[in-house]
């Protein structure tokens, strides 16, 4: 290996270590022929959150109607459902994923090019991101964990006896009220697939993150290659023979945008659902006469799914701009004083091109910070029922 591949491997590998370390945490491992012991150990994360939520699910349609924390227990179940969403598109999509990051990985360029045209700011942004995304996943772990054990611990105090409340409200089938040993089991199942949840979330968007950054990457190193093609000091051969370069570069992008789209259309779509319904049922869980902690609980979930909202919506329009400023090069470049054959080459990457690239929900609608504002309009209808 050169030490210019060597370098752009180090610092593709930046974008993606992150996510491929989480998901090792859950038994994924993105190779074409996983192992059998991480297919079982992944398959048993998948099993027992699926376990937890349907539990939960009984736990709702057993429980009082006029039990306080029926809303916030609709609310959990949605969050592990979110979890097992964007998990199982992983595992159904892994073979296009492993594809593209390898593409990407294959095209990325080197140091001396990042730094000829000013694009380190996108590994900067992502490392940001990937910080603050990790974090938020062990802040929610924590808080949830320390909550419930801090209650119990009140119980305690406050009663003489320990209130042994579990991390999320589930169907028991073997009582452990009193009992130490089967509170425990039951405890360690909620907090553990509690917190595999939290990780393939944080993830699953890195993942979908750090695609969408190297796409624009390179939409913005396309750009200032097309600016910098002066037709009237190359000659026809030569500036046709660069052209060319870009438009293929062009076409891989494009393919690549929409491999990177179908690889991740089942995540997005779960993350929005969820975050248009968790805002439905908060409202009604500030109608309803409930403590104010377990307000702050449903609240911090809330955060959570927004997160979400504005990391896909954000991708969206990050996406489109830059392919949108690489379209309006091919007007801006100096393209007058080129040949005829040059003008012909143009105008075929001109139609091509005629429309900007944008992630996308099963063809059915694109995502921009506009599909931001409009999930942002189911909390205003709530507010008015």
């Amino acid at each position: 290996m050169s030490a210019d591949q060597s370098t752009s491997s180090t610092n593709f590998n930046s974008f993606v270590k992150g996510p491929k370390n989480m998901f090792k945490l859950l038994g994924i491992k993105l190779q074409k022929q996983g192992n059998l012991i991480s297919t079982m150990y992944t398959s048993f994360v998948v099993i027992s959150a699926t376990i937890v939520a349907i539990l939960q699910l009984c736990h709702i349609l057993t429980s009082d109607t006029s039990d306080p924390h029926r809303v916030q227990n609709v609310v959990y179940i949605t969050y592990f459902t979110v979890g097992l969403g964007k998990i199982l598109n992983i595992l159904y999509r892994r073979s296009i994923l492993i594809e593209c990051l390898s593409e990407l990985e294959g095209i990325y360029p080197d140091k001396e090019m990042e730094r000829k045209y000013s694009l380190q700011h996108y590994l900067k942004r992502y490392k940001r991101a990937e910080y603050f995304f990790w974090n938020f996943a062990m802040f929610l772990i924590s808080v949830y964990n320390i909550e419930t054990i801090v209650r119990s611990l009140l119980q305690l105090y406050l009663k003489g006896r320990y209130g042994y409340l579990l991390l999320v409200r589930i169907y028991a089938p073997f009582p452990y009220d009193g009992k130490l040993l089967v509170y425990l089991c039951y405890f360690a199942l909620g907090s553990i697939t509690g917190a595999w949840i939290a990780i393939i979330i944080a993830a699953a968007d890195l993942y979908l993150l750090g695609c969408v950054l190297q796409l624009c990457l390179h939409f913005e190193l396309l750009t200032k290659q097309l600016m910098e093609l002066d037709t009237r000091i190359l000659t026809e051969s030569e500036a046709i023979k660069r052209l060319n370069a870009i438009a293929k570069y062009q076409s891989e992008l494009i393919r690549l945008s929409r491999k990177v789209n179908r690889t991740f259309s089942g995540s997005m779509i779960v993350s929005l659902t969820a975050a248009s319904f968790i805002i439905c049922f908060l409202l009604f869980q500030l109608l309803g006469d409930v403590q104010l902690v377990d307000i702050a609980m449903v609240l911090i979930l809330l955060l959570n799914e927004s997160k979400q909202v504005l990391l896909i919506c954000y991708c969206g329009d990050k996406l489109l701009n830059s392919s949108q400023r690489f379209n309006e090069s091919l007007y801006m470049h100096n393209w007058v004083d080129g040949s005829v054959r040059y003008q012909h080459h143009l105008l075929f990457m001109l139609l091509y091109a005629r429309n900007p690239i944008m992630l996308n929900l099963l063809d059915i609608t694109d995502i921009t910070l506009v599909t931001l504002k409009e999930v942002l309009v189911v909390k205003t209808l709530g507010k008015r029922i």
